[in-house]
């Protein structure tokens, strides 16, 4: 199959044109790049282009960062630098390889700002990374910059296959690290990396739910409902202690946790998630009148009821929050959450 790509600023006239030449302008190329796979990318280009806007030109068409490309001519790699017009002829032939070397360089850099870029684009490389690149950015959990333990946790789902024994292994084993960022990074990586409903993971999820750092807490409460089944008891009653937990957005968390995980009108869950609106915490308040409105628009009748219950509480942050819920559950359509809001102005207008 060939592709033929055209750079955006190539001009209209020249297309028109064909092979028409003008001694006023620089000569225009035609340039084909092959991969060792036999895929082939035509290019046309002015000759002042250098190697390392062929190299742009493929990774748009290929999805091949730059600086895994190696472009060869007669056999030899170019520069990046080279321009092509140092090159013979007006027909230039590349052969592409991937090549990560320079990469892996990079991420052992005592600059943070090259680790960070090489992870990065290892993510872009994605399945393309055997072994050795995986077994690599799982190491970068561990980098003493948050921002490069945040780039290795968000590239491991996209570099690795799900469930992969070498790299559940690097990531559970981060799990019990004493630099609290090095475990919040592992909680991260572990919800994209993992099998849905894969118990081990489930368990070890529930185990740093009792986590000394609070963000800890609050990730493996996300993760937790991202691989766990729908319905899963353990998860569910684990969930529900966080409730108690001594730090508000823990408790925000669970709130939003349990609405997630829940039935649509299970009544103990709405019950418990009610409750929170009595908390001493004003952003916990919020979650659970959200949580309550989420439930009232999924078809709850009985969160609609207990979100409608708040309009009538002593604190107007509450009353006015649910009032602003219902108005938009009126505005969805919901015809109760309508009756609710006009019996409650009626009712204000009286007095």
């Amino acid at each position: 199959m060939v592709d033929m790509y055209f750079p955006p600023w190539l001009s209209l006239q020249w297309l028109l044109n064909g092979d028409e030449e003008d001694s006023a302008v620089n000569r225009a190329l035609c340039i084909t790049v092959w991969s060792v796979a036999g895929e082939r990318l035509d290019l046309k280009v002015d000759e002042m282009t250098r190697c390392l806007d062929v190299k742009r030109h493929v990774a748009f068409a290929w999805r091949i960062p730059e600086a895994c490309q190696q472009l060869l001519y007669c056999g030899r790699a170019v520069a990046n630098s080279t321009p092509l017009h140092q090159l013979d002829g007006t027909h230039i032939e590349f052969t592409m390889v991937v090549s990560t070397e320079e990469v892996l360089q990079d991420l052992q850099c005592t600059r943070f700002s090259t680790r960070k870029k090489a992870v990065e684009t290892l993510a872009k490389l994605g399945p393309r990374c055997g072994d050795t690149l995986v077994a690599a950015v799982g190491e970068r959990l561990e980098d003493e910059a948050h921002s490069v333990r945040l780039g290795a946790a968000n590239a491991l789902p996209k570099v690795a296959k799900k469930g992969d024994p070498a790299v559940m292994a690097a990531v559970t084993s981060r799990l019990g690290h004493q630099e609290s960022d090095v475990r919040w990074a592992a909680v991260q990586a572990i919800a994209f990396v993992s099998n849905q409903g894969d118990p081990e993971v489930r368990d070890a999820l529930l185990a740093v739910l009792k986590d000394r750092s609070w963000v800890v807490r609050c990730a493996a409460l996300v993760a937790l409902q991202r691989i766990a089944e729908k319905g899963d008891e353990l998860v569910y009653n684990a969930t529900y202690a966080q409730l108690e937990d001594h730090h508000a957005d823990v408790r925000c968390g669970a709130v939003r946790a349990l609405a997630q995980c829940s039935e649509t009108d299970d009544a103990a869950t709405i019950f418990r998630i009610n409750a929170c609106i009595d908390d001493e915490e004003h952003h916990v308040q919020m979650a659970a009148l959200m949580a309550l409105g989420g439930l009232a628009a999924r078809g709850s009748p009985t969160a609609l009821r207990a979100l409608a219950s708040h309009l009538d509480d002593e604190d107007p942050d509450v009353r006015w929050s649910a009032l602003h819920f219902l108005n938009d559950l009126s505005d969805l359509g919901h015809e109760s959450a309508r009756l609710a809001v006009e019996a409650h102005l009626e009712h204000e207008d009286l007095l």
